[in-house]
């Protein structure tokens, strides 16, 4: 999801704002972009901008309309929200996706092949269920298949993990990272 920088100009600076800081305000205003392709074709499917202050999973939704059934969708850590998963899946688009490190995703059985299944709780019933003691086997949500793995590079290992919710609980998967 780039975020592209667009002429310093009034209209620009109006419509999709400037970055800022503590040092102040950037030199250019600026345009997120969240675009949706086919990895062997290279195709895009489609794009949707929006000022800057939007955030990735309402442009998400936008371009939902332009996946078919049964395609695969593959996205990142800013896109995995129990709202945003439940929306794809009900298109019957399938998805891999990676998951924030801080991302709550306990062992709800762990599979023969090293995976395990845990859940993307709903984000109203988490908390509260989870005040109350249960497991997360108890909170509900969307079963995902969860795939850790490590990156290794020159200043460290990352360990990360990845999830694919699917038809089925065998087939779902969360990659964190």
């Amino acid at each position: 999801m780039p975020i592209e920088d667009l002429v310093a100009d009034d209209k620009n600076g109006a419509e999709f704002g400037y970055p800022g800081n503590d040092g102040g305000r950037g030199p250019f205003p600026q345009i997120r972009v969240v675009a949706a392709g086919e990895c062997g074709t290279r195709a895009v499917l489609g794009a949707a901008t929006s000022p800057l202050a939007t955030g990735e999973q309402p442009l998400a939704r936008q371009l939902l309309p332009k996946l078919s059934p049964g395609d695969l969708l593959l996205a990142g850590r800013n896109f995995l929200s129990h709202g945003l998963l439940a929306d794809v899946l009900a298109a019957g688009v399938h998805v891999l996706w990676r998951a924030k490190s801080d991302v709550d995703l306990p062992v709800l059985q762990v599979l023969p092949d090293g995976t395990y299944l845990s859940r993307i709780a709903g984000p109203a019933a988490s908390p509260r269920l989870r005040r109350k003691g249960a497991s997360g086997g108890d909170i509900p949500g969307i079963t995902v298949r969860v795939i850790e793995y490590s990156v290794a590079s020159e200043d460290g290992s990352e360990t990360s993990e990845t999830l694919t919710p699917a038809a089925s609980a065998s087939s779902y998967m969360v990659m964190t990272g």
